[in-house]
This record gives structure tokens, sequence and C-alpha cells, in this order.
């Protein structure tokens, strides 16, 4: 490359073409809010993105003056590589080594040039760097543009001890000193702490950083009773309405699921517990180990969740999904007596989808930072992008906390990879169990935590109209809705690990099942939700291999509302404030009794071609007698930048119309619109998407799904 192209300790930070922008044209940075009309910066107290910074660069965003088309994608692609979107209207590109600074200049349509430098590389979640902690070791997980170049980058990391590195991803140890010299090696995207993720069950007797111990042992209670003599609610699947679907014959057969977490049972396909005779085997991921079993218990109780057969209760205590067939991916390791998640996540993915299986549910996350799009939202995002058929679950998160003792839980608790666009995130409701498992008050729970009411004295378990206190809530950073769906996650019956010391979580049920709560365990429940909406599309609509979004979506559209909650309406410490959707329950707890309702369905739509940029797809649908309709619009996304402020790539629009009326969707920050239409029974809706802005497109299109259903 010419030394034109680099930054070599010149005052060509930011390339202006001679267009003079619109106030308000901005490039969107996390750490930088850049105006390119006039190159001012807010980046870490700068005002001006200009002078000597002391490093060499072939990466630059270039942006363009009007939404980028498909001549100017195509042009920058003749200069360099282009490697991910950045807000507004502009992409960070690797130079080509014949390319130089000119050239990009030279085309009128070019807004700005701006070099890729260390400060716009950095996650903000480090600790602030002083004398006293300049020299503290931490875990860094550091992510390269492209692969290929992450032993060239690992070789100039100085002083960096390697820990792990595949793909795009390296995981290092070494001084927090370190990072801003690390950021200036060219090819580096972003760097992030690296915090080794946490199941998401409750834990009981936790410290809490910032708040007090709990008061004594927390207290679980064994269960008093016969299992021939039981409610009905112990799994969770009742407040589901499983049974709707189960009626049908719809019971997961013929669905593959993989979990990821502390392994499951024995390890052995051939001396396993004797509900799990659908496990087809399992793959090794927990460092140092030797097996898939699991010593901790954790897996075995998401397991059963998702399809344990009920043997050992007579089937009364089974999975969601209890006819599918399960992979279990083991990733305790004996050695660190806790999860060793591969940061290579992508590779996760891509063994359990060799093995057949299209939904994977994943109970675990990072407990530390909450809201953020990072380099592990990123790379599940990309596999689902480039795999459309495979839906990945996560849990929202137990960290919901009420830290201003308004008797309401904050909001922006939900960690990576539950921030992820395209993956269906999950927070808990309230199950029914009046005994057994853990039945103390929240304030008894964790004094500090949750001490204002109507919090303070809400069980557990005790009304399935409202949330679990501990559910993380969103929205994310940015804005976007999560979580999307809620489920049953307090007291749930399932699995316990048959290994010698393993957990017995919230207690014994009795010798084969254990209480349980957390995300942890509404999110298996959804992946056999997952599994048997599967199930219906394929068997029952005819859709051979219907999306992930579909999936996805079609959960979301036949939710059920929770709004007020459980507290009802209250001038203080309502618990739901509007309506769904909501960043407390999302669009609701999944319903199983709607999902399979066929008299529901005005229309599915799995458009696998997409719509193209600029581009408008319409449907003609009779509304019949329905008074009100709901119409869902929900599509996989391109992968978003860890640098950039907004994560949301492409926008597609939403509006229904009947006669001279129209509703709009119109949200551009999720990959999700809903609009719910009333007052055109016997009519016909035309549902209209369009391509509103599409910078990254698969074959010049964005594929996506469109439900729309009676409102019962």
């Amino acid at each position: 490359m010419s030394k034109s192209s680099k930054l070599n300790g010149v005052f060509l930070a930011v390339v202006l073409s001679s267009f003079v922008a619109e106030a308000g044209d901005r490039l969107l940075f996390k750490n930088a809010n850049i105006n390119t009309a006039t190159a001012e910066s807010t980046m870490h107290g700068l005002s001006q993105l200009s002078g000597n910074i002391g490093e060499e660069t072939t990466h630059f965003v270039v942006q363009f003056k009007q939404k980028i088309s498909a001549q100017d994608k195509s042009w920058l692609e003749a200069k360099g590589t282009i490697l991910r979107y950045i807000p507004n209207d502009a992409y960070l590109v690797k130079l080509n080594e014949e390319s130089n600074l000119s050239q990009l200049q030279s085309n009128a349509g070019v807004q700005a040039v701006v070099p890729f430098i260390a400060p716009l590389k950095i996650d903000e979640s480090f600790p602030p760097q002083n004398v006293f902690t300049q020299n503290q070791s931490m875990k860094m997980l550091v992510s390269v543009t492209q692969e290929g170049l992450l032993s060239t980058v690992a070789d100039q990391l100085e002083g960096a001890e390697m820990l792990w590195k595949d793909g795009k991803y390296m995981v290092i140890e070494a001084r927090l000193g370190s990072v801003q010299e690390f950021a200036k090696v060219d090819g580096i995207e972003w760097i992030q702490p690296y915090h080794e993720p946490q199941t998401m069950v409750l834990p009981l007797n936790e410290n809490e950083d910032d708040a007090e111990e709990t008061s004594g042992e927390v207290e679980v209670t064994d269960f008093v009773g016969s299992i021939d003599n039981l409610s009905g609610h112990e799994s969770g699947t009742t407040i589901m309405n499983f049974e709707s679907a189960w009626d049908r014959n719809l019971t997961g057969e013929g669905e593959s699921v993989a979990m990821a977490d502390t392994g499951l049972d024995s390890g052995d396909v051939n001396d396993i517990h004797s509900d799990f005779e659908g496990v087809i085997g399992g793959q090794v991921y927990g460092l140092f180990a030797n097996s898939w079993k699991d010593p901790m218990g954790h897996g075995t109780h998401v397991a059963g969740s998702v399809m344990g057969s009920g043997a050992s209760s007579h089937g009364q205590i089974k999975g969601g999904a209890y006819d599918a067939s399960m992979l279990a991916q083991g990733m305790w390791s004996p050695l660190l007596q806790n999860l060793s998640v591969p940061p290579e996540l992508k590779k996760l993915y891509r063994k359990a989808y060799e093995e057949g299986a299209r939904i994977h549910t994943n109970s675990w996350g990072n407990g530390v930072v909450f809201g953020n799009y990072d380099n592990m939202a990123q790379m599940t995002d990309e596999y689902m992008w480039d795999t459309p058929d495979m839906l990945i679950l996560f849990a929202a998160g137990n960290s919901g906390k009420d830290a201003d003792e308004d008797g309401r839980v904050d909001p922006n608790s939900i960690g990576s990879p539950g921030t992820a666009k395209n993956v269906l995130t999950v927070g808990a409701s309230e199950n029914i169990m009046m005994e057994g498992g853990l039945q103390m008050t929240a304030s008894e729970m964790k004094p500090g935590v949750w001490d204002a009411e109507p919090l303070a004295s809400d069980r557990f378990s005790n009304n399935a109209e409202g949330l679990a206190v501990f559910s993380s809530r969103g929205p994310t950073d940015d804005s976007r809705l999560k979580p999307e769906v809620v489920a049953p996650g307090t007291n749930i019956v399932s699995l316990c690990s048959s290994i010698d010391g393993s957990s017995e979580l919230w207690g014994r049920f009795n010798e084969d099942y254990c209480f349980s709560g957390g995300t942890s365990m509404s999110t298996p429940l959804v992946a056999g939700a997952a599994a048997v909406t599967r199930q219906y599309l394929r068997q029952v609509r005819g859709i051979e291999n219907p999306s992930a979004a579909l999936i996805k979506g079609i959960l979301m559209n036949t939710a059920t509302d929770m709004f007020p909650g459980q507290f009802g309406f209250r001038d203080v410490g309502q618990e739901i404030l509007q309506p769904a959707p909501n960043n407390d329950e999302g669009y609701g707890r999944v319903d199983m009794a709607n999902v399979v309702d066929d008299a529901r369905y005005l229309t599915l739509i799995d458009e696998v071609d997409g719509v193209a940029d600029g581009e408008e797809k319409s449907y003609s649908i009779q509304v019949g007698d329905a008074e009100s309709v709901k119409v869902t619009l929900i599509y996989t996304d391109a992968p978003g930048s860890p640098s950039a402020a907004k994560s949301l790539v492409n926008d597609l629009d939403l509006s229904v119309s009947a006669g001279d009326r129209t509703l709009n969707g119109s949200d551009s920050v999720n990959n999700h619109e809903q609009v719910l239409v009333t007052g055109f029974a016997g009519e016909t809706l035309t549902v209209t998407v369009k391509g509103a802005s599409l910078p990254v497109t698969k074959s010049g299109a964005v594929p996506y799904s469109v439900i729309v259903t009676q409102v019962q």
C-alpha cells in the first residue's frame, strides 16, 4: 500500500469532500459521535479528530452523502474489502494495496473518510486506567476484522499471554495499561473485557457486590406429597398451555434441539436417566473435560425442560417437546469448576447444526456488563445471518434489581449474547408452586435488592400473571426491545443429575427431580415451544424448512400480554407500565394454545427471496369477521459492529392499509415491527413490506417473515 493511504503521523485524520453536510449528519460510534461536516467529535473529550495520532492503518470508515446504493457498494468493493456497516450510511473498509485516500475522495458521492483509530475500538466497560490499575492483569476478548489476520495481529500484542484463538477471535491476558497500545494494531476491530459466562439459574446465598448479604441461609424445602398427587404446574408447561399442542400430537417429534450447558446427566447415552431416551449424544467443550456428563446439575435440569419424557413421573413432569431429540454440548470444566464457553461461538453453533439441530438453547451469558452489543452478540448474529434456519435462544439473565427503590425492577440488565438482535431472548415469569423449592419473599431472599413494595413481599411462584422479580429487563444500550418473550422460571421441577456431588439447585422434589429457578429455566421451556412450533409449521402448515425468523415471530405474535402485571394498576410499583411489546415482558408469555390454533392465522409468509433496497412487496389478506388483527414483521439482520452505537444494519418497514387508512410500523431500531389494526372486519387488508435501507444484503435482498393473526 502506498504511504498516501496510511495514517503516518500526519494531519490526515478525517478526509472530507467539498460537500457541505446538512445539520445532524453523523458517524455513530459507541465512543464517538463524529460530525462529518466539521470533523468535530465528542470522543473522549477530544474536540477534533485531527492531528498527529501516531498510528498507521489500512482500515477506514467511508461515509456516503446519501443512502448507500448498489452502485456505491460496487465502486467501494473495487477499492477494498467491505467489512461492516457503520451508521449512518458508511462502511468499515480495508483498502487494497493499490488504493489510496485520494481515490476514495474522488467520488462525488463520498461524504467523509475516517481512519479506524484506536479510541474507536475499545469497550467502555474496561476499568479506568490510572497508576493504581494500569498494571492490573485481566482477560480480554479481541476480535480482528477478517479471518486470516489473527496470527499477524496476535504477534504484535507485546506482553499478552495468549489463552485461546480461533477464527476472528482471541482471548488474551495482559496489563490493563496495554489496552490503548493494543487498539492501535491495524486489523483489530474490538477489544473488550472477557468475563466468564455464568449459568442463568438464580443462585442461593450469593453475596451481591452492591447489596447486603442474604439474611442467614436461604431456605429451600423438599416437596411434601406423592408423585401421584401433583398440581400439574410442576414443570411450568401448564401455564404455557402445552396441552393444546400435545393433544394434536405436536410433541416435538422429528425435531432436534441442541443445548450448550454444564452437561447432561451421566454423559453416556447407554446409561442415562430414563427420561432422556431422546438424547442422541453429546460433544465436549469443557476445559480439560473428557466427557459431556453433568457434575453440576444445571444442564440436566435445562434438558429436562426441553425434552424430558416424564418416564419417572408417569408422564406428569415432562418437557415441552418431550418427543424431540437432543444433542448435549457439555461446557463444564473440572479445572475451573465452572463453565468454559468457547469464545468462538460460531463453532459451537455449527457443530450442532451439522448434527441436525435447528434449535439451540443457551441458559448462560454475561452477568457483569449489561445492554452491550459486543463481540459475542456480533458473532451470534453473524452465524444466524449465515444460517437462517437455525434459531438460537439465550436467557435474559437474573440481574433484575430495584436500585432506586421505586417498587419496579430497573431497566437495562440483559447481558450478552442475549443482547444479540437475531436470537430469541427469554425472560422469566412466575410459575405456580406453593410448596417446595424457594418460598421466601423477595426481600427475605436478598435484602437491599428488592426492599420496596410491592416487590418486597412478593413470593417467587404465587402468581402466574407476574414476572419473576429477578428477571433481567431491557432495553439494550441502543434502545432495542429485550427480552422478546417470557415463560415460567420460578420453582420449576425438572431432572436432577445423577452424578455424585451434583447440585440440588433449589432443593429436591424427589430422587429424580429438583426445583430450580431463573431465566435458565424459562429459556429451555421456550426452546421446547420453538421445537413444537417448528413441527407445527412443517407438518400442519406445510412449510418444509421454516426460517428461524418465522418461528421466533410466531412465538412473539401469539404470546399472551401480561400487562399490567401481578400487582395490577398502581400509582407506585406497577409491574408493567404499558401493553406489550415492552421491555419487561417483550411481546408476552409464550402461549402454545395460540401457536397451534389454526383459525387464528390469516396468513403466514416466509419470504426467503426477500425484498431489495427500495422495493415493496404487498399481500392482500381477507379479514373476515375479526375485529382486531395483529401483523408482525420479523427478519434476521446482518451482524452489526461492536464499535457502532447502533447495531441494526438493515431496516425493513411494515405498513397495513385498508381503504384510505394506513398504519405504519416504522421501527428503525429493532429487526421486528408489529401493527395492531381494529375496525377492519369484512375488509381486505394490504400488508406491505418495504426495503427502507439495506446496506448489507444476500444476493441483493433481505429475507423476512410476516405473521398475521386474529386477536381473540
